[in-house]
């Protein structure tokens, strides 16, 4: 819980510093329901990006989401992807 907790409190300074933030997780993570990561949420928009590691040269799938306060990840760094807005 601290290292998420961290994680999200950086992403926080980022926003405020009007940097954008990404966070990369597995796909059964639990961390989207952490009340710091709903705090965010509720505050911002936040996008999150879906991607399988096999896409890049991997040997499994390993399905990831990439949250992020910028929907520009897509033109920039993604070829393959889905994404949604979340909500607390």
């Amino acid at each position: 819980n601290r290292l998420c907790a961290r994680a999200i409190i950086l992403a926080w300074i980022a926003a405020a510093l009007a940097c954008w933030w990404l966070i990369e997780q597995p796909q059964g993570s639990w961390m989207e329901h952490h009340p710091c990561f709903q705090r965010l949420l509720s505050a911002m928009d936040v996008y999150r990006h879906r991607l399988t590691m096999g896409s890049y040269g991997a040997q499994s799938e390993k399905p990831t989401w990439l949250y992020s306060s910028t929907l520009s990840l897509n033109k920039n760094l993604l070829y393959e992807f889905s994404y949604s807005i979340v909500k607390g």
